[in-house]
């Protein structure tokens, strides 16, 4: 995600979502991906610079519903709007937690951004919407 990209951008176009909002995601900042793929590439933390056959866990560490991500979106103030999830019960699917310990340890990586509540409530500022995009557009 970022400030315009991400599931919250989807969710506020539709104002009211056919779907439970306590479904539960991970999510990981476009500038946190980024460093991260950084750090296997260049083989951060390993004893020979390289990673062959290991698979990485990219996320902020910070699980959030649905619904607790567009309260604090709305609360932020930085993105008009007000959504509403129609469903009242998401069944057997509570959604995913994840955990990247390992994966920070092994690399020394921590995410910039802690949580997607945290970055909207320091106000969304990024690099995303301090540059002036050139050439073609974002896809």
């Amino acid at each position: 995600y970022h400030r315009t990209r991400g599931p919250h951008t989807f969710f506020l176009k539709q104002g009211d979502v056919p779907r439970w909002g306590g479904y539960t995601v991970n999510m990981i900042h476009y500038e946190d991906a980024a460093s991260i793929c950084k750090a296997v590439l260049v083989g951060q933390g390993s004893d020979t610079g390289i990673y062959r056959s290991e698979v990485f866990v990219g996320c902020d560490g910070t699980p959030v519903t649905f619904q607790d991500m567009m309260h604090a979106i709305e609360e932020s103030g930085v993105l008009p709007g007000h959504v509403e999830f129609t469903e009242k019960d998401g069944g057997d699917n509570k959604g995913k937690y994840m955990s990247n310990t390992a994966t920070r340890e092994q690399l020394q990586w921590s995410p910039k951004y802690s949580s997607v509540a945290a970055f909207f409530k320091q106000g969304a500022e990024d690099w995303y919407c301090r540059v002036q995009p050139t050439g073609m557009p974002h896809a």
